[in-house]
């Protein structure tokens, strides 16, 4: 990527399209109603006992993600850089502290400890200096031990998306190779281990293509991709992958 992560979503143009996106029943839509069972498994084993839980959500954006888990923890907050964005954030949540800032220039920022921290769609998008800088400092956020980081790569290289890239890649060349835009399995675990996460488990969502989904009910859809999700040899070729860490 040539432009600095920080300055894409800006805009307030850019926050209300990234906003809508999740609001029908679209292909991105699909995917998080399947995030949202990984994220609930997350919960469930940290409020074992009763146990309480401080979450952050990390790139918050419009607060899709905060809003949902918000109101299974005891304490939530969601930090942006984008202003514009933050502003959506606010109308889609209820209970949760949200912050501008940047972390990866502010070490005293929500120091936490935080025994969940989520960062969607945000590692693949990233610059590598950013995704290491924010990562290490997530790292450094959890609480040792207990604490869970998630993040997920919404762009898996070697995902039934690859024959579509192959092909572009063909017809258009190097023109395309400049563009492209995906991260293997491999890159990831790589990157985690680099940034002092270990990661326990990966979840891959997205075996249908979106073509596929926007002919077919929704419903139908989702309830094949949800069997797809639990057969763990087909994770590393869903669309979209999570990754639950702890600190290593």
């Amino acid at each position: 990527m040539n432009r600095d992560y920080r300055e894409v979503h800006l805009s307030a143009e850019n926050a209300g399209v990234y906003n809508r996106t999740y609001s029908s029943p679209s292909y991105q839509n699909l995917l998080w109603q399947l995030e949202r069972g990984v994220l609930i498994r997350s919960l469930e084993e940290l409020k074992h006992g009763g146990a309480r839980v401080v979450y952050l959500d990390f790139a918050c954006g419009t607060g899709r993600v905060t809003a949902f888990c918000e109101k299974q923890v005891s304490e939530s907050y969601g930090l942006d850089i984008s202003p514009a964005m933050l502003e959506h954030a606010r109308k889609n949540t209820e209970r949760t502290a949200l912050m501008q800032g940047d972390l990866t220039r502010d070490g005293a920022l929500l120091s936490g400890p935080f025994d969940l921290i989520t960062a969607f769609r945000f590692v693949l998008n990233a610059q590598e200096e950013l995704r290491v800088a924010a990562l290490r400092a997530l790292a450094k956020r959890l609480r040792n031990g207990r604490g869970i980081l998630v993040f997920n790569v919404h762009a898996n290289h070697y995902s039934y998306a690859f024959f579509g890239r192959l092909w572009r890649r063909l017809r258009n060349g190097a023109e395309f190779a400049r563009q492209e835009h995906s991260m293997t399995i491999d890159a990831a675990l790589s990157l985690a281990r680099r940034c002092g996460l270990r990661v326990e488990r990966m979840t891959g969502v997205g075996f249908l293509s979106a073509r596929f989904v926007e002919r077919l009910p929704f419903k139908w859809c989702l309830a094949v991709e949800r069997a797809l999700s639990r057969i763990p040899w087909l994770s590393p070729f869903g669309v979209d992958v999570l990754f639950e860490c702890r600190r290593a």
